[in-house]
């Protein structure tokens, strides 16, 4: 009996065994299989009137290294029909190659498509894989899909195919292996009708009728470089295009929109070029392909998609009307071509291994963007609004303990989309920023041209780009001792979080005490683990005495201890800081940390900034003590009178940064504020006081630095705004005088009566004075 129930148990253990290996749970791809190159066919039928659920035809074929042993071939493959029938296995070298289908498996869970063989299939072995399968075009501008416009020369409705596949949309509109570490050549081959166009990332080798009697072509591409499969991209329509290049250049960008549109392409397709060659440059690679078409498509996911050689953007993300509109939507427009731009090297010729790292391509893009904008629009400087606007951002994001790291292995396949986030794209580029500010020009970007000529056409992972950085920052002595760029960015990649740098002095011993905490907008318990976090943190200061804030290499490093990783604190001994000396840490808010100083050096930069001479404080360092002066107090890591003393300054602030900043802080504590009845009338007359002389100035101090209507339109809502929300009568009677004119106007459907800066405030203005006769109206 015992034997029987023995032998029982084991039985039991191999069905359960036997039937575990058989389900897959993994939403990798096995690493038995490495695709070399893809020959795919798409037919595509847009000459007559789409319809939801229309179908498209495809064929691939895929030429695949086998790395381990396998009896199975896994791909990825979404909502397609494969023809059973048609799956084809040849081996390129053994002619007496023989493999059969024991069985077709789908996993549509993780979108798998398993054949399974009848025999395994060696290490070694090079073989193609050939299927056929109808495709269905989806609705959420994911994958493969249809948009349209409306042709205002006809007033006909137009059509055109085109794909968006990133993160995992290629599976999609071909089975293939859809990650991006496995990167392969692609040849296409585009079906359509013979009066439209196909784009695919390559130049077009050459076009042949399908056949004789038919009214399709097929337009064929060249071999594409090695790339990963969410790149792939290809679009099929009747829209024009002009042509640009760099002078030096051999890359020819085509710029494609609506006939009616192309003018105002004209500003696109003068900056990609120029943008592209600065990379070029900077980055010592050159583009390695022929062209870049740049295609204005009526709706799509995101601004724009960084397709290798065929560049998506949202149709308004790629026009502009100079004469009409603003500098602001210029910049912008501006910053995404660079920023799609410098996905061609980050992303696309290097790419990381999995959506792990993905910083390593957006936070890079987003970065090296601001660089590029920044060439090609030297007087707009973007690059410190971008800066104080991706800081605060991260700040607020990163603030909170259900926050992510920027490098996160626990990401699963269901958290792909919700990672193109904050976090990989602001938080990876003011990372990538640091590191450039910390290192210094000529040992940050040595260190990225090596780590992209050593990896291009390659996957790679943070710890490569370390390696590199490491390497140029030892010639360049930027590291102290044994440390490495390893040891110090792993603190702030692989954790989530940001620290709070406590700065305080003994004036009358002359040390400094110098400690880090996790910081957090709300006042919590943290666990051991949490309250143990540390970050190597850059330390970069100057003093009202020395005055140098452009020196951003730091001068100490706050480590974390090598034993325990933990906390430590730095003492400083003999500082040559006077009495009087105001200290500034954290220089061009290089590091992505806030600073807490004590009680006195607060007052002596209140002191500064009340100053005739406030301007000796750099605008990115007065917008930085705004910052974090406000998330101090709300956190309760200082008191509320520190914050008004700050403040006090703005009223002879004449720049728009600092003023943005201040409104957003205002709103929480007059909100606060206002409804204690013996606080009421000191915050109002406190709100009075900084914004009434700046609106009777009426912006025209001879210290105003904005240099364009926009800006200035935008600065003057904010303080009218204030002003009017705390009663300043000039404000009131402006208000009220504006909509007296919108009453007596002829038609009271627009309020085009009133300037525009001046629209919500009027209404707000009147309808917080509250008569009735005014309340009918509006």
């Amino acid at each position: 009996m015992k034997w029987f129930f023995a032998k029982c148990v084991v039985l039991l253990i191999w069905i359960i065994q036997f039937v575990a290996s058989s389900i897959v749970t993994d939403y990798r791809l096995p690493t038995s299989l490495q695709p070399d190159s893809y020959t795919l066919k798409i037919v595509t039928h847009l000459e007559k009137e789409y319809e939801e659920n229309s179908t498209f035809n495809g064929e691939v074929a895929v030429n695949i290294q086998v790395l381990e042993d396998t009896k199975s071939i896994t791909l990825h493959a979404r909502n397609l029909n494969v023809s059973e029938s048609s799956i084809e296995l040849k081996s390129h070298k053994d002619d007496d190659f023989k493999q059969c289908i024991e069985e077709i498996e789908t996993v549509k869970e993780l979108d798998f498509f398993v054949i399974h063989l009848c025999h395994p299939l060696f290490r070694g072995l090079s073989f193609e894989l050939k299927m056929s399968y109808i495709g269905t075009f989806t609705q959420d501008m994911r994958g493969y899909y249809i948009s349209k416009y409306n042709d205002e020369a006809t007033n006909k409705t137009k059509w055109l195919s085109v794909t968006s596949f990133e993160p995992d949309y290629a599976r999609v509109a071909f089975p293939c292996f859809d990650e991006p570490h496995l990167k392969a050549k692609f040849t296409i081959w585009l079906g359509h009708h013979r009066c439209l166009t196909a784009l695919s990332n390559m130049p077009l080798e050459k076009q042949i009728p399908m056949d004789a009697s038919s009214e399709f072509v097929w337009s064929i591409f060249e071999e594409s470089v090695p790339m990963s499969s969410y790149l792939v991209a290809f679009t099929i329509h009747d829209l024009t295009f002009t042509e640009s290049k760099a002078e030096g250049s051999d890359v020819v960008f085509r710029t494609w929109s609506q006939k009616s549109m192309v003018n105002s392409c004209s500003y696109a397709a003068e900056m990609g070029p120029k943008i592209l060659k600065y990379y070029e440059e900077l980055l010592g690679i050159d583009f390695p392909m022929r062209k870049i078409d740049a295609v204005a498509i009526p709706d799509l996911y995101g601004a724009g998609m960084e397709n290798w050689g065929l560049i998506t953007y949202r149709q308004n993300s790629l026009t502009l009307n100079i004469s009409a509109e603003s500098k602001i939507k210029q910049s912008m427009l501006t910053t995404i071509i660079a920023h799609e731009l410098a996905h061609q090297w980050f992303g696309n010729l290097v790419t990381m291994k999995w959506w792990t790292d993905l910083w390593l391509n957006e936070g890079f893009a987003t970065y090296i963007s601001s660089l590029g904008a920044k060439f090609v629009m030297p007087d707009h400087d973007k690059y410190i609004s971008e800066t104080v606007v991706h800081i605060r951002l991260i700040f607020d994001t990163d603030s909170v303990l259900n926050t992510h790291p920027i490098s996160d292995p626990n990401i699963d396949k269901n958290e792909l989309k919700n990672r193109f986030d904050d976090i990989s794209y602001l938080k990876g580029s003011s990372v990538v920023r640091m590191m450039h500010l910390f290192l210094g020009q000529e040992a940050f970007f040595e260190g990225i041209r090596n780590y992209l000529s050593h990896n291009k056409y390659q996957s790679v992972t943070q710890d490569d780009l370390w390696a590199f950085l490491t390497e140029s920052a030892v010639r360049f002595n930027r590291l102290e001792g044994h440390c490495n760029m390893k040891t110090i960015m792993d603190t702030w990649t692989l954790q989530a979080g940001y620290p709070l740098v406590n700065v305080n002095r003994d004036l009358e011993k002359g040390t400094v005490t110098i400690s880090q905490e996790r910081f957090l907008k709300n006042t919590t318990t943290l666990s051991a683990d949490e309250a143990n976090k540390c970050w190597w943190i850059p330390l970069s200061y100057t003093s009202a005495s020395e005055g140098d804030f452009g020196h951003t290499i730091p001068k100490l490093w706050l480590k974390c201890n090598a034993t325990t990783g933990g906390k430590m604190t730095l003492n400083l001994n003999n500082v040559e800081w006077s009495k009087n000396d105001w200290v500034i840490f954290n220089l061009q808010l290089s590091g992505i940390y806030r600073v807490n100083y004590d009680a006195e050096n607060w007052k002596l930069l209140g002191e500064a900034l009340k100053s005739p001479n406030f301007g000796n404080i750099p605008l990115i360092h007065r917008v930085q003590l705004l910052i974090d002066v406000a998330a101090l107090a709300k956190s309760g890591h200082i008191g509320y009178s520190i914050v008004f003393d700050i403040m006090e300054y703005l009223v002879q602030e004449r720049e728009l940064l600092p003023w943005r900043v201040a409104s957003e802080s205002f709103t929480g504590i007059f909100k606060a504020m206002s409804q204690i009845p013996e606080y009421r009338s000191q915050i109002y007359a406190y709100f009075r006081h900084i914004t009434e002389p700046i609106l009777k100035s009426n912006f025209s101090d001879t210290n105003n630095t904005i240099e364009n209507m926009d800006l200035a339109r935008i600065m003057k809502t904010i303080i009218a705004g204030w002003a009017c929300r705390v009663e300043v009568e000039d404000c009131i009677r402006t208000a009220n005088a504006n909509f007296e004119q919108w009453k007596a106007a002829a038609s009271r459907d627009e309020v085009t009566e009133i300037p525009r800066e001046w629209r919500d405030i009027t209404l707000c203005a009147v309808i917080r004075q509250g008569k009735n006769d005014n309340w009918k109206i509006l």
